[in-house]
């Protein structure tokens, strides 16, 4: 078990209401508090209120992400949360995992930890929000697109689609597509087709130039 109290890491625990019980050296730090006591006690609605200041999103709104992410990890489930949080008017993204918290065999809250990317990258970004496996919360995507970090999203592209612009960058014809994704290239086509309406385009190599050009893919 993580010992909070010396750790430099970002890390807290949660009771079942959504009061800090407990916080680490590195919480404090992000979230400019002065002490770690300052933070017992107060429940996610007062973080929010106290750190985020989103223009973008109401602060009681991803506090309600945050509380109901802690409701799964209460049912006994573990979580990896792809983040982003506009901190005292500081933009962060961070992999957090949540799992439950357990004393005398019970669950009595939540075990939070998280690791921060000071410069993350558009690849990186596109690696998370395509892993089944992590949670990305509605705020975290509100933050991509407002700052343009996941271009995908900005066309709408779908994951057939995106898989399509991904190989004809890499210079395979429809008929490699096909090949690759064992669809026929009539399917083929007609993802093509999609990918120049929403990429306002008319050929598929304006279809390259705007995935390099953009960082789509």
């Amino acid at each position: 078990m993580i010992n909070l109290e010396q750790s430099s890491t970002f890390a807290g625990i949660k009771d079942k209401n959504n009061v800090y019980r407990a916080v680490s050296h590195g919480y404090i730090d992000v979230y400019q508090f002065d002490t770690q006591q300052k933070v017992r006690g107060m429940h996610e609605y007062d973080i929010a209120d106290y750190a985020y200041t989103s223009e973008h999103v109401n602060p009681l709104a991803i506090a309600d992400n945050l509380i109901n992410e802690d409701l799964e990890v209460l049912s006994g489930k573990s979580l990896f949360v792809f983040d982003s949080l506009i901190i005292h008017d500081k933009l962060v993204f961070a992999l957090g995992h949540k799992t439950p918290h357990i004393e005398h065999n019970r669950i009595t809250g939540t075990l939070f930890q998280a690791i921060f990317f000071p410069n993350i990258s558009k690849q990186m970004v596109k690696q998370y929000l395509s892993n089944p496996d992590i949670i990305v919360s509605s705020h975290t995507h509100k933050h991509l697109d407002i700052f343009n970090l996941a271009p995908s999203r900005k066309y709408a592209l779908s994951k057939r689609e995106l898989e399509c612009v991904t190989l004809l960058v890499k210079g395979a014809s429809a008929n490699d597509i096909a090949h690759t994704l064992n669809l026929s290239k009539r399917t083929v086509d007609f993802y093509i087709r999609n990918v120049k309406d929403k990429l306002n385009v008319n050929k598929s190599t304006e279809i390259v130039a705007t995935a390099i050009s953009e960082g789509i893919v």
